[in-house]
């Protein structure tokens, strides 16, 4: 057996995968979106939620502002040139409709997005709970995406909301450094 199968065997191993599973590679925005969203919408049904549906303006829009911060190398809603998420809503023609009322207030957010960073095919630790978890591919990156936010109060209180009808998913990548955008409406 050559080395790289072996360790290839490894790390699907430890992601939970048995050797003989492949993983889309974590830039494939079709499969991170579509194993995200699985994972999301478990959840909300857990929470007693509406599920929600894939959109493609939103994966557009996160496709681009994941880029955004990889090309740049930051991580956070407001893009270096001032772009802000209700910007990025409103170019895109989603306002108000992606309004989403914030529970117990006469408040709303114009669209909500969530962000993360990660390694691709690297080790990582889930934040708060020292979990070792490894990216091999689009499925195991949304999984850590996933499991981070909801030990995250904001970002989780974001995924709760019970507005949320549609979401999209991005990622851009820098090296090995994985930049992750979810815009939900």
């Amino acid at each position: 057996m050559h080395r790289r199968s072996v360790l290839a065997g490894a790390v699907a191993a430890l992601a939970g995968c048995s050797s003989g599973d492949t993983e889309p590679p974590v830039t494939d925005t079709a499969a991170l979106n579509a194993a995200f969203l699985d994972r999301f919408n478990a959840m909300r049904t857990d929470e007693g939620l509406e599920p929600a549906t894939q959109s493609d303006v939103l994966t557009e829009m996160a496709s681009a502002h994941a880029e955004n911060m990889a090309e740049h190398d930051y991580l956070g809603h407001e893009q270096p040139d001032g772009t802000t998420i209700e910007d990025r809503f409103r170019e895109r023609g989603l306002l108000p409709q992606c309004e989403l009322p914030i529970p117990g207030s006469d408040r709303y957010y114009p669209g909500t997005e969530n962000v993360a960073g990660a390694v691709a095919s690297g080790r990582v630790t889930h934040p708060g709970t020292d979990e070792t978890f490894w990216i091999t591919g689009a499925a195991s990156l949304a999984t850590f995406i996933m499991d981070s936010w909801m030990q995250s109060p904001p970002h989780r209180e974001v995924m709760v909301l019970p507005a949320i009808r549609e979401i999209g998913v991005g990622v851009g990548r820098n090296g090995e450094d994985l930049f992750v955008a979810v815009e939900f409406c």
